[in-house]
């Protein structure tokens, strides 16, 4: 019988590590919406910062994988400049992180990628 509890405990503890990850990702993504909704210019995150904020959120989520950048895997963060349907600007941030299984058993996939999705209005006195 301890075999088979072993294996259910190490399986709610990967799922366990799984749902941090989904947290920490959501919370990258709001950080980042928050420091790209300065201006219209910082909403294109194109000097990179976003990636930094991203890292930072999900360095605890990480548990020891280098995460040098934000181009792939990983971890892929995209900011753009939308308006929505009143005509606003609107910062979007999309950060997608492949997490690893804690505890690789043999014949099991790991976990899909997590993807989340931030928006936040662009501050309309900063850019004139």
């Amino acid at each position: 019988m301890m075999p088979w509890l072993l294996f259910l405990f190490v399986g709610v503890f990967d799922f366990g590590f799984y749902a941090y990850a989904l947290i920490a990702t959501q919370n990258a993504a709001r950080a980042v919406a928050i420091h790209n909704s300065i201006s219209k210019t910082a909403a294109t995150d194109k000097d990179g910062s976003g990636c930094q904020i991203a890292i930072f959120e999900l360095k605890t989520a990480a548990y020891g994988r280098a995460i040098n950048g934000c181009g792939g895997n990983p971890l892929q963060v995209t900011s753009t400049l939308m308006q929505d349907s009143n005509g606003n600007d609107m910062a979007n941030v999309v950060v997608e992180y492949w997490t690893p299984s804690l505890f690789p058993m043999p014949g099991l996939k790991y976990f899909p990628s997590i993807t989340r999705t931030a928006q936040m209005m662009v501050n309309p006195s900063a850019d004139f």
